[in-house]
């Protein structure tokens, strides 16, 4: 049997023939149409403008015989050359509020959470400031709400700053405790969080001598770092489930010593001076970050 293509296949290249040259003839006659509506209205815009009256030329204006400036007002609140303050900084805080704000310098920016107390100091002293590192996956204001360490200062009249580790930096919010450019003194987020203490000190005449740096987790991992690399900003660290200084080398071997598989040799070059007073919290039966790491901290 044949099929119906094969039955008109003689008379297919007479149709096929037809039909271009319909296409053809109706595309041109579009064409022709198109040009016959834009010539149309071409020569309607060219019969209005010329019924309009010619208008009148404007006078020159004279030229100044000075250049023009700018001038562009500028507050600047800094008090290092590399480290940024916003213009809120500079005002005078209000007690009992939180101060949102954040720190830039050459290693990186953070933006953080100050509370300011309403107690006042006493006569001849300047209020201590506690620095809180929160964990993986927190942020500042979560790590507020949970440890309600703002009220806890109240009672001493203590300002408490919550630094916010950045999902640029880390997806997880974690401080890069375990990575090497993190544990040096002068690098890093090290170098970050020593800039915004000591603007903040600066800043509202806070004590230098009673600066407090306490974390858990990797937070408390990088109160540690901070304990031992700025011994002589920080006077005491606070560890809550936190890893001694150099345990890690990579985010693998983080992953090792959480367990209590630490490097063979802990690379103690970077720190300098003696260890600060520390306070080690460890849950005994906590299965991602062993207690032998406890230990580790404190010997």
């Amino acid at each position: 049997a044949s099929t119906p293509s094969e039955l008109y296949d003689d008379e297919q290249p007479r149709r096929r023939t037809g039909a271009r040259a319909l296409k053809t003839w109706t595309t041109a006659m579009r064409a022709a149409l198109r040009l016959a509506g834009a010539a149309t209205a071409a020569g309607a815009r060219l019969g209005a403008a010329a019924s309009k009256p010619p208008r009148k030329k404007k006078a020159p204006k004279p030229k100044r015989s000075t250049p023009r400036t700018k001038s562009r007002a500028t507050t600047s609140t800094s008090v290092g050359q590399s480290d940024e303050y916003s213009k809120t900084d500079a005002t005078q805080p209000t007690p009992g509020t939180v101060i949102v704000g954040r720190f830039r310098n050459g290693y990186g920016t953070r933006a953080y959470r100050l509370y300011v107390p309403r107690a006042q100091p006493t006569a001849g002293t300047r209020p201590p400031l506690v620095v809180m590192l929160h964990g993986c996956g927190q942020d500042a204001e979560q790590f507020a709400a949970v440890t309600r360490m703002a009220e806890r200062a109240e009672a001493y009249g203590a300002w408490v700053v919550f630094p916010e580790q950045s999902q640029n930096a880390n997806r997880n919010r974690c401080w890069n405790w375990f990575e090497p450019e993190h544990q040096q003194r002068g690098e890093g987020e090290p170098a970050i969080l020593a800039g915004m203490i000591r603007k903040l000190v600066r800043l509202h005449q806070l004590d230098p001598r009673r600066v407090t740096v306490a974390g858990l987790s990797a937070g408390a991992a990088m109160a540690v770092i901070l304990g031992r690399t700025y011994p002589d900003l920080v006077a005491a660290v606070g560890s809550v489930a936190g890893m001694p200084y150099g345990a890690a080398s990579s985010a693998t071997t983080a992953l090792l010593a959480m367990r209590g598989r630490h490097r063979s040799a802990v690379e103690l070059a970077a720190a300098i001076g003696g260890p600060v007073r520390t306070l080690v919290i460890q849950g005994d039966r906590d299965r991602v970050v062993v207690p032998r790491n406890a230990d580790r901290i404190a010997a």
